[in-house]
């Protein structure tokens, strides 16, 4: 009788110990997912799952996948149409980076192709209609500032000054500049985008073969004015074919032994910041050391981890020839950050306040050849200012006439009678003489 009492007390303390341990394995899980008759399943969370899964700032990943399933599940079952599974893969990708956006407006995930187009842009080729573009500030749609010598428009009889309204019938004017470039004048070489273009208050229609273009970024040519020469380049973009078109003009100016040079960087959005430091490399002299170190400092980098990094003059080549820089609201980026290293060692500008576009994005390819686009630091100027949200407010402030905005600037012909801001950059520099 003894014996059966104590095979009783045995089994129901191992029953007690299975539920107990069980219990105890639920509390550290802290997640099961349960069925809901006629709804479906639920994902649910214990108080505990947080002492024993704490992973801090990183993404919850165990939960985003129960959640994935439960929501896979009723499309499987219940989901009228047949989803693409790669579109929906694309989508939690492009969710991921999309949700940093509220902080991070540049932040950006991007398919093969799009990671392609973007690689493609920063080595200067591209495929679309041969312009260099910015947004009309009356009408809201794509103003032509430089019709590309080589391209497809400058065949077609487009000029600067022009106002693409629509693409392919989509109207431009109620798009962002770059979602109206990319998406519907850019695209494949061969095929055709038909324009409505206003000139002179006439629409005026083209259908354009786009093509891939090395993309021309520097203009330069040589002025007179009140018995001095001035060297002038237009800058529409940093990227790796700008350097050549630049050293290439600067050289051509000290040749002709101008008085002067200007850079002008109006509209220009920026591009690839080493370009940029490469470029004013080229001028500013090694042995500058204002700013301390032992090579003249160009800019500074301050990172989330990383120490900060610092950018110096490594080239030995300097240019001692006067230089003003022109700029407008859509200078950014890199183009701020040309200007704003110049103006640090006291070369001087005309035109209206910068874009205020101050921080780094980092671009990295993924391991299937899509890529993403974040910002993974702030750029310091070598006198300590910081750019971003701010701008750079020239020396000379002075807008754009009516005439100049309904022309357009002419970049291979400039023309300070007719441009003011030129006219302005022409001033600083007789003032330097």
């Amino acid at each position: 009788m003894k014996e059966k009492k104590h095979t009783w007390k045995f089994f129901i303390g191992l029953l007690a110990g299975v539920v107990l341990t069980l219990f105890g394995m639920l509390l550290i899980e802290g997640r099961f997912t349960v069925a809901i008759p006629f709804l479906g399943e639920a994902v649910v969370t214990l108080p505990t799952y947080g002492i024993f899964h704490d992973k801090g700032n990183k993404i919850d990943m165990d939960m985003v996948s129960a959640k994935v399933g439960v929501i896979e599940n009723f499309l499987d079952t219940e989901y009228y149409y047949t989803p693409d599974k790669k579109e929906l893969e694309e989508g939690i990708y492009e969710g991921i980076i999309g949700a940093l956006n509220k902080q991070d407006i540049y932040a950006e995930y991007m398919t093969i192709d799009d990671f392609k187009e973007e690689v493609g842009d920063m080595k200067g080729t591209y495929v679309g209609i041969g312009v260099t573009v910015t947004t009309d500030p009356k009408t809201k749609g794509v103003l032509i500032v430089t019709v590309n010598a080589n391209g497809p428009s400058k065949d077609a009889g487009l000029r600067n000054g022009d106002v693409i309204l629509e693409a392919d019938g989509v109207d431009l004017t109620v798009l962002d500049l770059s979602e109206s470039v990319a998406e519907h004048i850019k695209g494949e070489p061969g095929t055709i985008v038909n324009i409505k273009v206003l000139r002179d208050g006439e629409i005026l229609e083209y259908a354009i073969e786009r093509k891939e273009l090395d993309n021309i970024t520097t203009y330069a040519s040589v002025l007179e004015e009140n018995g001095k020469k001035y060297g002038y380049m237009y800058i529409s973009n940093f990227q790796q074919s700008t350097i050549h078109g630049f050293t290439e003009g600067i050289d051509s100016f000290e040749k002709e032994k101008v008085d002067g040079i200007i850079f002008d960087l109006r509209s220009n959005p920026g591009g690839d910041m080493n370009i940029a430091i490469n470029m004013v490399d080229y001028i500013i002299d090694d042995k500058d050391l204002r700013f301390g170190g032992d090579k003249a400092l160009l800019l500074s980098i301050e990172q989330k981890v990383n120490p900060t990094t610092y950018y110096r003059c490594v080239d030995g080549h300097s240019v001692k020839t006067p230089i003003v820089t022109i700029v407008n609201e859509g200078s950014a980026s890199a183009a701020e950050i040309f200007t704003g290293v110049l103006r640090s060692y006291g070369y001087k500008s005309a035109g209206m306040t910068t874009y205020g576009k101050g921080i780094v994005q980092t671009v990295r390819m993924l391991y299937d050849k899509s890529g993403i686009k974040y910002t993974s630091g702030e750029y310091v100027l070598p006198d300590g200012s910081k750019i971003h949200k701010v701008g750079i407010v020239p020396d000379t402030e002075i807008d754009a006439t009516e005439e100049m905005y309904e022309k357009g600037i002419s970049v291979e012909e400039p023309d300070p009678t007719i441009d003011v801001q030129l006219k302005a950059a022409i001033k600083l520099l007789e003032g330097d003489r």
